[in-house]
């Protein structure tokens, strides 16, 4: 993914943000594009929405 020019993400980019995970989960989450948390670090899901996120969906029903 380092070399990909794909797509215009990039030319600002400060790493590549891969999914990770099982390949046998049951839920998949998609994002349309990393944000500033992410390209930081490589890791999806870090910034303060993917937080939020995360914790609805550990939240009781």
């Amino acid at each position: 993914m380092q070399s990909c020019t794909s797509c215009d993400l990039y030319r600002n980019r400060k790493n590549p943000v891969c999914g990770i995970g099982t390949q046998r989960a049951r839920v998949m989450l998609l994002s349309d594009a990393p944000g500033s948390h992410e390209d930081e670090e490589g890791k999806p899901l870090l910034g303060r929405n993917a937080i939020l996120l995360l914790k609805t969906m550990e939240a009781p029903a």
